[in-house]
């Protein structure tokens, strides 16, 4: 009877364990940035700018990876957040995932895919490694691997990836200097 306690402690323990960590990963989707925040303001108009940048094809299949560049004004008060949109769209150009970035994030994105771009093996003694680099909204960059393969991929918020290669990473990264080289300029007017 002790032992059947003992497993229903250890079933029950483990199951709250999984349940944080499942709620853990719902509070990190849903973490806003001020973009979205911005924008989900209610009771006033809300003007949205866009600009494209470009788009990247992904290592697989026929998806497309779109970088713009985003200004919301709010029309009472003419306060204005800058900032990126990420969008994921599949081969009937429908949207599969997005996600925004805060222009104050753009720098240090650039940087943290650099880091990620350089990292060696190395890095870890163990086998494998993956680093890592995640924004507010929850937009991911990671790069992972071992000593024989190595990998690198975006993920939106929705959890959903695409795979890109040194050179699609490299080409990323200029959309995003591009966007800030913009929305920078588009600040100071």
């Amino acid at each position: 009877m002790r032992i059947l306690y003992f497993l229903a402690a250890i079933s029950i323990s483990a199951y709250g364990q999984d349940v944080s960590g499942a709620e853990q990963n719902l509070q990190e989707r849903n973490q806003k940035s001020k973009l979205e925040q911005f924008k989900a303001e209610t009771g006033v108009v809300i003007i949205m700018g866009s600009s494209a940048v470009g788009s990247i094809k992904p290592q697989l299949g026929n998806d497309v990876v779109s970088v713009e560049t985003r200004e919301f004004i709010n029309a009472a008060t003419g306060s204005k957040e800058y900032g990126v949109f990420i969008q994921f769209n599949d081969y009937d150009n429908r949207s599969i995932g997005s996600s925004y970035i805060d222009f104050d994030e753009i720098e240090s994105l650039i940087k943290g895919i650099e880091y990620i771009t350089n990292v060696k093996e190395d890095v870890t003694k163990l086998k494998k490694f993956q680093a890592e680099y995640k924004t507010q909204s929850g937009f991911k960059v990671f790069s992972f691997g071992s000593t024989a393969k190595r990998e690198s991929a975006l993920e939106v918020r929705n959890g959903k990836h695409e795979f890109l290669d040194a050179v699609g990473l490299a080409k990323f990264k200029e959309l995003l200097q591009a966007a800030q080289t913009t929305l920078q300029a588009g600040k100071t007017q």
